[in-house]
């Protein structure tokens, strides 16, 4: 199994960096979506459990990680958000997991209104398996990620594969309309 976190206290992941080089800002912003549409795409293929441990801010590419991940364990003060569309971006790939994983109405309302989702109200909603204190976040991570470890490999890979399969489509065919979106369709 792996534990994904982010390191220090206030942050799991800011989310993706908005700012550009002077010098080929185009090429270099449609690489950086490249990347992270691959690494969204290979946390969904990954065959052995991956537990997020969310010690901080999960914010617009920061808050896709964890919802890709098998389990999410977030410290009390942990805060999800998908803000985009405050920058007037849509957070296509981020409507496509949370509507797949959580329902319509819960991407609506955070995509649409860009609000910070404290952690109580992620694990009320299910987003959150357990939040905990974050002195204790890493022990209620690696606890959690031995007991999805300790089921067959195999038949662990089969499920998560199953249960990823219209979400892997769903997020590519999302990738494809925010690239398309920012001019950079591949």
């Amino acid at each position: 199994a792996v534990v994904v976190t982010g390191s220090g206290e206030r942050n799991f992941s800011a989310g993706a960096d908005l700012s550009r080089p002077a010098e080929n800002a185009e090429a270099y912003m449609a690489e950086r979506r490249a990347q992270f549409s691959a690494s969204l795409l290979a946390l969904l293929d990954f065959a052995k459990p991956v537990v997020a441990a969310v010690n901080g801010a999960a914010c617009g590419a920061g808050m896709m990680i964890p919802l890709l991940c098998d389990a999410v364990v977030a410290a009390d003060t942990a805060r999800f958000s998908l803000p985009e569309i405050n920058k007037g971006l849509p957070a296509l790939p981020g409507v496509a997991i949370v509507a797949n994983r959580f329902g319509a109405a819960m991407a609506a309302d955070l995509v649409l209104s860009g609000r910070w989702m404290p952690a109580a109200e992620a694990h009320t909603r299910g987003v959150v398996r357990e939040v905990v204190p974050f002195a204790g976040l890493a022990a209620a991570a690696q606890k959690l990620a031995a007991s999805l470890a300790a089921h067959n490999a195999q038949a662990y890979a089969a499920n998560k594969a199953l249960l990823n399969r219209v979400l892997k489509a769903e997020l590519a065919a999302a990738i494809r309309e925010s690239a398309s979106f920012h001019g950079h369709a591949r």
